[in-house]
């Protein structure tokens, strides 16, 4: 992940390794609910259950984070103790 406002070489990159899982049907209402809370406060609009949920074209997904890296003054990565 890097800050694509700032100018080439003088910003920060993180680096996360983890798993992602589309969620299952049982657990897209929280989902939704949570990425909604989100995606209104950034005048998207409100996401539902149909729109993430079969035949809809695109689906919610969970990520869990393993390892987060940041770069060195050399370019090489370092990992993040959280």
């Amino acid at each position: 992940i890097f800050d694509s406002t700032v100018p080439p070489g003088t910003g920060q990159g993180v680096y996360v390794l983890g798993v992602a899982r589309e969620l299952p049907a049982h657990e897209t209402a929280d989902g939704v609910e949570i990425y909604s809370k989100r995606s209104v406060g950034h005048g998207t609009g409100e996401l539902t259950v149909e729109d993430v949920s079969p035949p809809a074209r695109h689906r919610l997904y969970q990520a869990t984070a393993e390892a987060i890296y940041v770069l060195d003054d050399h370019d090489h990565r370092v990992e993040v103790s959280l």
